[in-house]
């Protein structure tokens, strides 16, 4: 049987384990809500799942049950219509699609940074390799390329429409990809918006460089080029 004071010191200690995941908890929605602030956006910290389901057809975004958005923002930035979020869904064995009967279930997030587009525009994706995988692997043998070797060396893109995708994806966006490739997860247009995936939670420090980065890309494509290849 386990000394007394082992016993103690192990409740302690998973008290501390709990009071200090909620401090951390705490402290990261503060940090959302005073970027959102800061930037006139609005803040809504609670699971939104309409907007995770119409946001379905974004890959990893369909996967797993119990798809919902948390710490949502929306407003304008740089005279930009912009969405910003974390999405979460769950996997497990016998998960049905409310999220609920699964015996071993486990969480995955993207952090999302989105900018709506003036139209509907092709299914252009760009994925640096070494993440997302199990993408990767499906769409490599389809993959679009370009005879700058290290844009290719490092991203993978593949889109409905190529003549669109070698339009959009300029030497400009390929050096703005290289400089910032340890930042970047996908970039995918599709519908009406572009959208800036990119694994783990919503980190506040790096929230602004990926909104930025979002917003700089944005920059580049021309709204004549997208109603061009407007569907």
């Amino acid at each position: 049987m386990l000394p007394v004071f082992l016993i103690i010191a192990g409740i302690a200690f998973f008290g501390a384990a709990i009071v200090y995941g909620k401090h951390k908890v705490r402290k990261r929605r503060e940090a959302l809500q005073t970027f959102a602030v800061q930037q006139r956006l609005s803040y809504s910290p609670g699971a939104d799942y309409d907007l995770a389901n119409s946001l379905h057809f974004l890959d990893p975004l369909s996967r797993g049950a119990n798809r919902h958005m948390r710490h949502v923002m929306r407003g304008s930035y740089d005279d930009q219509t912009v969405i910003l979020g974390e999405h979460s869904y769950e996997t497990g064995s016998g998960l049905g699609p409310s999220g609920h009967g699964g015996s071993s279930r486990q969480n995955y997030f993207h952090s999302l940074a989105i900018v709506e587009l003036p139209c509907n525009c092709p299914q252009l994706t760009i994925t640096r390799k070494g993440l997302f995988s199990r993408l990767a692997q499906a769409i490599t043998r389809t993959a679009i390329q370009f005879e700058d070797r290290e844009f290719s060396k490092h991203f993978i893109v593949v889109s409905t429409d190529r003549s669109f995708a070698r339009a959009v994806i300029s030497p400009a966006v390929m050096e703005i990809f290289l400089q910032n490739r340890r930042l970047f997860g996908q970039l995918n247009i599709q519908h009406k918006i572009m959208a800036f995936i990119r694994k783990g939670e919503l980190n506040p420090a790096l929230l602004p460089r990926q909104l930025n980065l979002l917003i700089t890309i944005r920059a580049t494509v021309p709204d004549h080029l997208l109603l061009g290849a407007a569907r």
